[in-house]
């Protein structure tokens, strides 16, 4: 008789724990520069507070955004108004890049998507799909000038220090072949057109 008892408390038991378990549902992560991020409940990445609060508000910002020039020697710095929703701006420069400038040489494939950006102790982690680096052009000046284009334009916001680029959710040892990005890129004023 005893032996039943113990198992219904044993099966019982084990059913709250089941009904307890974290799950992985998106949630809003706000940095100290006031931008948000997806991520997910269990990531071991963040540590800002989190809110699972929304609220769709747009605002307009301007930044900096840097591109190549035609000749691939040097990134030209182009100031626009972006509209960046719940704080949002890393994800609005990544966008302001993709979209490109008619002007200059592009800078993101247009299939790759940004799977998810985050910042953290002042380097933000931007999370490619796999377009990024396989519908790239190829060649290494057309590689610095897509990373360092990614870099600049986001280290000029402020308390950013770097750039870490990580490809279907693993850092690659050189996302595009040729560069090494293991470690977070910083800033390289040396491109920029003087």
């Amino acid at each position: 008789m005893h032996v039943k008892k113990l198992i219904v408390i044993l099966v019982l038991s084990v059913l709250s724990l089941v009904g307890c378990s974290s799950t992985s549902a998106p949630l809003v992560q706000k940095n100290t520069t006031g931008q948000t991020s997806q991520t997910t409940e269990n990531s071991t990445q963040q540590t800002e507070p989190q809110s699972q609060v929304q609220t769709g508000q747009v605002k307009t910002q301007s930044v900096n955004l840097y591109f190549p020039d035609d000749q691939g020697q040097y990134l030209v710095r182009v100031q626009r108004d972006v509209s960046v929703t719940d704080g949002a701006v890393v994800k609005a420069i990544i966008d302001e890049l993709q979209k490109g400038d008619p002007k200059y040489a592009k800078v993101i494939p247009a299939e790759a998507k940004l799977l998810r950006a985050w910042v953290k102790d002042g380097i933000v982690n931007l999370d490619f799909s796999k377009e990024f680096k396989e519908k790239h052009w190829g060649g290494s000046t057309g590689e610095s000038m897509t990373l360092y284009s990614i870099v600049n334009s986001l280290t000029d916001l402020k308390d950013i220090k770097g750039v870490q680029f990580y490809l279907d959710g693993q850092i690659p040892v050189s996302i595009l072949g040729h560069a090494d990005t293991q470690n977070p890129l910083v800033r390289n004023d040396r491109m920029v057109k003087p």
